[in-house]
């Protein structure tokens, strides 16, 4: 069926001369007049199949008539007739009768729009004629559910108000109007016509009894509404993005300012979507609400519904599926997951501590700890609490954690973890340590010091690098030191190498009296010349390292030096011109 064709905007009735009102009387009557031949022909059952489809067909035309002139033809319904510019119509017969049954249901309007075809006013007419008592609900009701694509009925509500005041009626009627668009909002499950009403724009009607109020609306029974959401269901895949453009199109115009009604509807499309394990549809509503943020007019709401969202969210119910994708293996769409996974509130902070473990892939534990990381930024004792009971890599996923979010209590962490039997935790608590941000603390340099004489090779490379970065003379002090311990010279040359080398980098003066009484060490013997080789070795290659014209002159001595072996003397040689180079560069 083709798309209705939208009409110009119908001039107001003010607008209009008489002479105009009367044409568009005139050509409605006609219209309902031959409307009203093919209805009671059909009420009586006298009328053939030919006779009735040419008489439908003159309905048909007459009514195709009035739109291509007119635009949409609004008529009223009264319990006596329909009306057009307050002029009644067809008051007599059965035109008649099918008003004020329309209008005892609840039915104030019918609205014909261009684009009309003849088998939906076929359908209009049988929908009419069917006796309520044959099928179910009512007549306005089996008009809604049809969903003529061209025929839209706005129906009412009564309520009487008998004894009360004028003022006490005014109250009464903003109470109902509020709990109408409520209803609506719950109940009425076409999410695009409910998107469209405008709660601003409720109307009464003037031609109430005194005690009476008339509120605009849809009514819908208990069967209709389950009817609704049945069709709604088969239709999931269009309605969503339909239903969230017109959402936003809405929010943006200013029709919504009672945000509350909004964040529960924006719950029930974020289950709608999880229930498909729709993740990507959720992920785009994320995004457009995060959109809102940024734009002048609507930053206050959109945090706001940022916020109301992360609450939803991150609700167990909601969380768990979630959760058991990260558990299960590789992630199929692992951008929606950590879309969502990003937008949680501090209610997510203990489920997805307690998924860590379960979580083998490591991509998926990146997820999973950038998640907390966003959630977790004012909740410090969750997480230390945790980390303290936590072992293997859940324990090293909480230390980056507590880190990332900049706890206080995080270099406490660090200490623990230094003092644990986990190597792969302490290497990563020296790493941690080690980041800008961290080192610059004295807390941070006195435990890199200490690390220096750890019992493992690894921790103290560790904390080597990490005092690499501080670069100053207390560091040169510390690094001094554990060179000269007694146990310094039974470690590996590799790793002897690299804390020469680090001493060279820092460029500190008073290394260099400990690598000159190095260099003038002479011959021990048959079986001390190899380590003296070593040393001499390891104290030409920090020296290589500096900027320093005295440290110059140490490897000139060493050059020359003819006690030195030929291997010592060609390592200074080559230290020389590589520092020459460098000194000529800085000169330049």
């Amino acid at each position: 069926m083709a798309e209705p064709t939208h009409a110009p905007a119908p001039h107001s009735t003010a607008a209009l001369t008489e002479a105009d009102k009367a044409k568009r009387v005139e050509s409605a009557r006609h219209f309902l007049e031959r409307s009203a031949q093919s209805l009671a022909a059909q009420s009586k059952g006298d009328l053939s199949p030919s006779k009735r489809r040419e008489l439908n067909e003159k309905a048909f035309e007459a009514l195709n008539a009035y739109l291509l002139l007119y635009g949409a033809l609004q008529l009223d319904v009264a319990a006596a007739a329909f009306s057009l510019h307050e002029t009644p119509l067809a008051q007599e017969g059965v035109m008649a009768e099918i008003a004020g049954r329309l209008h005892a249901e609840g039915a104030r309007q019918i609205v014909f729009l261009r684009g009309m075809t003849a088998s939906e006013l076929a359908t209009l007419s049988d929908n009419v004629l069917t006796p309520t008592a044959q099928t179910h609900g009512t007549h306005a009701e089996r008009l809604w559910e049809a969903r003529l694509r061209h025929v839209r009925i706005e129906a009412a509500w009564s309520r009487s108000f008998p004894g009360m005041k004028a003022r006490e009626v005014e109250a009464e009627l903003n109470r109902l109007s509020k709990h109408l668009f409520e209803e609506m909002r719950r109940h009425a499950q076409d999410m695009h016509r409910f998107l469209q009403h405008d709660p601003d724009e409720t109307s009464f009607t003037e031609s109430v009894p005194p005690g009476h109020v008339v509120i605009v609306g849809c009514p819908a029974s208990v069967e209709l509404k389950a009817r609704l959401q049945d069709a709604i269901a088969r239709d999931e895949a269009q309605l969503f993005p339909r239903a969230v453009d017109v959402l936003f199109h809405s929010l943006a115009a200013g029709r919504f300012e009672r945000l509350e009604d909004l964040e529960r509807f924006l719950a029930d499309l974020v289950d709608a979507r999880l229930k498909m394990h729709d993740l990507a549809s959720v992920a785009q509503l994320i995004q457009r609400i995060e959109a809102l943020e940024h734009r002048s007019e609507t930053a206050m709401n959109g945090y706001r519904l940022r916020c109301s969202l992360q609450g939803v969210l991150s609700k167990p119910d909601r969380l768990k599926p979630i959760c058991a994708l990260l558990a299960q293996g590789k992630l199929l769409d692992p951008e929606s997951v950590r879309s969502y996974l990003g937008n949680l509130d501090s209610d997510a902070i203990a489920p997805l501590i307690e998924l860590l473990p379960s979580i083998s892939l490591p991509e998926n534990r990146a997820i999973a700890r950038e998640a907390l990381v966003r959630a977790g930024k004012g909740a410090p004792g969750l997480f230390v609490t945790a980390f303290k009971s936590a072992k293997g890599e859940t324990a090293r996923d909480l230390l980056r954690v507590i880190d990332a979010c900049d706890f206080v209590e995080k270099f406490a962490c660090f200490e623990e973890a230094l003092r644990g039997q986990h190597g792969d935790l302490k290497v990563d608590a020296l790493e941690l340590i080690s980041k800008p941000g961290n080192i610059e603390s004295e807390t941070a340099r006195r435990l890199l010091s200490n690390a220096l004489n750890a019992g493992d090779a690894q921790m103290r490379l560790a904390a080597l690098e990490g005092l690499r970065k501080v670069g100053d003379a207390r560091v040169g002090k510390t690094l001094l030191g554990a060179m000269q311990s007694a146990v310094f010279d039974k470690r590996e040359f590799d790793e002897r190498k690299r804390f020469f080398e680090v001493l060279g980098c820092l460029n500190l003066p008073t290394a260099l009296p400990f690598l000159s009484q190095l260099l003038a060490q002479k011959k021990k013997g048959l079986f001390g010349n190899a380590r003296l080789r070593e040393d001499k070795l390891l104290a030409i290659h920090a020296l290589s390292q500096m900027a320093l014209i005295p440290a110059y002159k140490i490897l000139q001595g060493a050059a020359e030096d003819s006690e030195n072996d030929s291997k010592v003397r060609e390592a200074a040689r080559d230290a020389l011109s590589t520092m020459r180079q460098a000194l000529s560069g800085a000169a330049k």
